[in-house]
Parts: structure tokens; sequence; C-alpha cells
């Protein structure tokens, strides 16, 4: 098997704009100092954005060293191969090693780090570590779980419009549900000094309700899915019944979130069910 060596990088500065911000899952040439390197690009759950290739020599590449870059950091020039490139050097896209020891990939071409320059992230980075940040977990609201949620340090690994995806740096001391190394989502959410945790069944329903700002602080989301907290609230709920507004707890202070069905089709149990606009009034009733 081929020698290697890492090398660490500086990504582009705070003054470059988002185009020059690297594509993972592509095939590129770095320009380093004393020879230029093609590798392809990847993420890494240990150590994040990474390439390995291999240096340039004339017209072929020396295989006989695989190169492994780390990117942290400031500055480096850099260009993704054409078709033609590609495939004059043999290349295979992506490598077969890629997923095989670094597990399924985002979308190839996908822009690492546009999520810095988001209005609602930017600012909460760590200077030396540009992806990282706190965000709160937990193991539900307080009528899900009697655990205190915690705040622990999160690298971002990607982005769908205003939802994050990270991947947690540090053990929580007390949550049962969240260990390090978990890959998790988040949404940053008024009332909130940190991002929220969100599940993918919070996601899915969380568009058929309107949620309420918390009536003290403000809070904007909930730390359940609502189907969930209308199984707590209303435990003797008759079969089928379709509830259209209950209350929650907000977990921060202790307030009162006003919780209600939009008019299109809604979630029961999990489930998607259209409801009538003229239905009568169904039964439910507030609990603060």
């Amino acid at each position: 098997m081929p020698n290697s060596e890492s090398i660490t990088m500086e990504p582009p500065s705070e003054s470059e704009t988002v185009v020059n911000l690297l594509p993972v899952g592509t095939w590129i040439r770095l320009e380093l100092p004393g020879n230029a390197v093609v590798c392809f690009t990847y993420i890494d759950d240990e150590a994040g954005f990474s390439a390995q290739g291999w240096k340039v020599e004339g017209d072929y590449l020396d295989q006989s060293s695989r190169i492994i870059i780390r990117f942290s950091g400031k500055g480096f020039s850099w260009r993704r191969l054409e078709s033609d490139e590609i495939q004059a050097y043999g290349l295979k896209v992506p490598p077969s090693w890629v997923e095989e020891f670094y597990g399924p990939q985002p979308a190839a071409n996908s822009l690492w780090g546009i999520w810095r320059e988001h209005p609602k992230l930017k600012g909460r980075f760590l200077p030396d570590y540009p992806d990282d940040l706190q965000v709160l977990v937990h193991d539900g609201g307080p009528r899900i779980s009697r655990n205190p949620a915690e705040v622990v340090w999160v690298s971002v690994r990607g982005m769908k419009g205003e939802v994050f995806q990270g991947r947690v740096l540090n053990h929580p001391s007390n949550l049962k549900n969240i260990r390090y190394g978990d890959k998790i989502q988040f949404v940053v959410a008024d009332g909130a000094e940190f991002p929220i945790m969100v599940t993918e069944k919070y996601l899915r329903e969380r568009k058929a309700w309107v949620i309420h700002p918390c009536n003290k602080c403000g809070f904007s989301e909930l730390f359940d899915a609502p189907s969930d907290l209308i199984r707590v609230v209303f435990p003797k709920r008759p079969a089928g019944t379709i509830t259209t507004m209950f209350t929650a707890f907000c977990p921060f202070c202790g307030g009162v979130q006003v919780v209600e069905l939009r008019n299109n089709p809604a979630y029961c149990e999990g489930e998607a069910i259209p409801v009538p606009l003229t239905t009568k009034r169904p039964w439910w009733r507030f609990w603060g």
C-alpha cells in the first residue's frame, strides 16, 4: 500500500466570497508551495472536510505516496479538474474508497462552509474552528423528559434552507438520547440563546402546525413533535379524534405556547389526515 502524508491547509479568508468555497465530492487541483496536488474532496466524520490525492509530476500523478489534506485556517488556490483531465488521469468519480471508509457523503458539488455566512449563524462560530458552534440538545421537553437540556459543541456538516446538520463534539452529562459523534439537526429559534436541536419527526410535523411564541420569553419552537405532545396532553382522547389546538409548557421559562392546526393536511399520530374546513368544533381544551 502506498505511503501517505498529512497536510493541514487553511480555507479562504472571511473576505473571500462564497464562490471560493470548496465543493464536496469533487476532483480539484491544489497549488501547494513547491508543487501541485490533484485530490478528491470528502467529509471525514472525525477530521471534517478533507481531501486525498497525489502530487502532480508533469502529465502524471505520483501515486507512490498518497497525500491526505485537512482544511482549517486561511489561504490557498485551487480549481476543479475538467472532465478531460479526470479521464486522462484515470480517476473515478467518486473513488470507491470514499464510501467504503468514510460512509455516505453530502451531495456532490455542494459547497463546504456556505453556512458560515447564513444570517442566523453568522457570528456564532469559533474563530479557529469556523464550522463549530454551540447547540442546545435535549431528550424532549418538560412533558416528555425530566432530563434538562444541555449545550454541546457541534461541527456543522450541511444545511437545507434554515435547517442545519452537524456532528456532536462532546459528551452531554445527563442526556440519554444524545452521544458524542451523533449526527443531529438544529434550527435557530426566537427566544433561545442557542440554536435548538430538532428531530426529523418534528420537522415533518412542524409544517402542519402554527406554533405561537411563548407568552413569557417568546420561544418560537417546540422540543417535541406535536403528535408526541398530544398523546401526553390528552391520554384518554377518543380514537380517531383530530386535535386542532393544544398548549405546551415552554422548556425555558415555564410559560405557555399555543399550538394550533393549520387548514391543510395535518398529522394525527404521525400520519397525514385531511382536515375538513367545515367540521364541528373538535374536542380539545387548554392546558397551562
